[in-house]
């Protein structure tokens, strides 16, 4: 009926005809591994568990099949195809359409989201998407300021500070294909969006880690270079994407810096 009274335009009514809470309730004490597993899902992939009839609410924190059967029971995702194997039986589990991909989107980036912070996720990433460099670094300190302590940044150093960023570009789903990790040219490139439209710019990110405050610059720059010398835009021109806008993103605890080309 909303689809009709609004002129047949395609919206996410249903996930506003209950509240969500449990939903994001449940990815906000939700371990890494788990968050990992959803971003693949939302990047169109998909998760293999076993799904237990016989799960009850109380191993909903402590237990990944009993969360996933949960959210399979509830509607939020839906099976593919179930494998059999040597123990029994798994689930291959999907995002059943665009509307709950839009809504574990948000509830997604709403872990990341505090008050103490000026500048939305979203308003963050358009900024990338436009090429508006003095945004990005102003946001990028804010979030790095008030998400990250300086133990978890030295953890896995360039590895934390590119699963930062990719976690934040999960807002352009809607507009880019993302992907991270790829073969492309003569190498690997860190984050990449590919435009949906035709005609649309692409996003091309390679972050570095800098021992010290004062070699971030060289190590930002150094990361354009990199893009270049091994032609990360292959992919790109494959694609038929034309332009493509490239950052190359230094990281020091939690100091940053923002390169562009």
């Amino acid at each position: 009926m909303n689809y009709f009274y609004h002129g047949c335009q395609p919206h996410p009514y249903w996930v506003n005809t209950s509240g969500n809470s449990i939903l994001g309730e449940l990815l906000r004490h939700s371990p890494e591994q788990v968050l990992d597993k959803f971003e693949t899902i939302l990047q169109g992939g998909s998760i293999v568990t076993r799904v237990r009839e016989d799960f009850i609410y109380s191993e909903i924190y402590k237990n990944e099949n009993a969360l996933y059967t949960m959210l399979v029971t509830t509607g939020y995702l839906t099976t593919k195809r179930v494998i059999d194997d040597d123990l029994g039986q798994q689930a291959e589990l999907i995002l059943p359409n665009r509307e709950l991909r839009s809504l574990f989107r948000i509830e997604v980036l709403d872990r990341y989201h505090s008050d103490r912070m000026g500048l939305e996720v979203e308003a963050l990433m358009r900024a990338f998407a436009a090429g508006d460099l003095a945004t990005i670094r102003d946001g990028l300190s804010q979030y790095l300021e008030v998400l990250t302590s300086s133990f978890d940044a030295q953890k896995g150093k360039e590895a934390f500070y590119h699963g930062f960023v990719l976690w934040l570009t999960a807002t352009l789903t809607g507009d880019y294909r993302i992907r991270s990790n790829r073969e492309s040219g003569y190498g690997r490139y860190d984050v990449a969006a590919f435009p949906r439209e035709p005609g649309g710019s692409g996003i091309l990110i390679e972050c570095k880690h800098a021992e010290s405050a004062e070699s971030l610059t060289a190590k930002a720059q150094e990361a354009l270079r990199q893009m270049a010398e091994r032609d990360y835009d292959a992919e790109f021109r494959a694609q038929g994407v034309e332009r493509v806008l490239h950052y190359g993103i230094a990281f020091c605890g939690k100091q940053v810096q923002v390169e562009m080309a």
